[in-house]
């Protein structure tokens, strides 16, 4: 019998398998599943894994419950606890796939100001930014944002950083991952986004220059929000 599963193992990894490829599909992206009490709010510091699927994988976050209202279901993030903190996620993915990355961002409404965040992927990195000055008390102004990478190995861990340096962070909240495709990894061009919301403004100066992109796009409110291919 021992001789038998000895050789069904190794089968496995001549087919191609391995324990690194056998973890977990993306989860809980709204953070609904955790601790049991979080109202109003939960501060949890680096290393705790007690939000479903996520590790806070540095410095201090809150799990907001009833403190302001959330994106999607009744939980959120404020990216900055005690200190600027991190959360991460490690999950599935297939080599030279590309994955779009939708979240919705906040920020803490108790400090109006500029609110930052940094998304990461392997290599691929991205900095947000969103400004709750001009939003009347209680409105969070939850904003849709998007980032896509393209996985380099069977597990990728994705990370949003707030590089905030007061108590009232970033918020986070309904993130999905959306796998899109694969594509030569020697073919891809780099990856960017355009966003006409009020408080992003794109060039950073404001000024209007031309641009001549190559590569593919990715439309915000295109089918892949339904994780369908987007057909050129």
């Amino acid at each position: 019998m021992k001789k038998l599963i000895a050789v069904f193992v190794s089968l496995l990894f001549c087919l191609g398998f391995s324990t690194a490829a056998m973890t977990d599909p993306f989860q809980n992206g709204s953070f609904e599943e955790g601790p049991d009490s979080v109202d109003p709010f939960l501060t949890l510091s680096e290393g705790d894994t007690s939000i479903t699927g996520w590790r806070v994988s540095d410095g201090s976050i809150d799990l907001i419950g009833n403190y302001w209202a959330a994106s999607d279901g009744d939980r959120s993030i404020d990216l900055n606890g005690d200190v600027p903190g991190a959360i991460s996620q490690e999950f599935d993915t297939e080599p030279g796939f590309v994955y779009h990355v939708l979240f919705d961002m906040a920020g803490n409404p108790d400090s109006t100001g500029l609110k930052v965040l940094v998304i990461s992927a392997n290599s691929d990195t991205a900095e947000y930014e969103f400004d709750n000055s001009s939003l009347p008390p209680g409105d969070m102004g939850w904003t849709e944002m998007s980032f896509v990478f393209q996985a380099s190995d069977y597990l990728t861990t994705l990370e949003f950083a707030s590089i905030t340096p007061d108590a009232w962070g970033p918020a986070l909240d309904n993130v999905r991952v959306i796998p899109i495709g694969p594509f030569p990894l020697d073919s891809m061009h780099p990856t960017g986004a355009v966003h006409a919301y009020p408080n992003l403004l794109w060039p950073p100066n404001n000024k209007k220059v031309d641009v001549k992109i190559k590569g593919y796009v990715l439309d915000e409110m295109s089918m892949s929000r339904d994780g369908n291919p987007i057909r050129s």
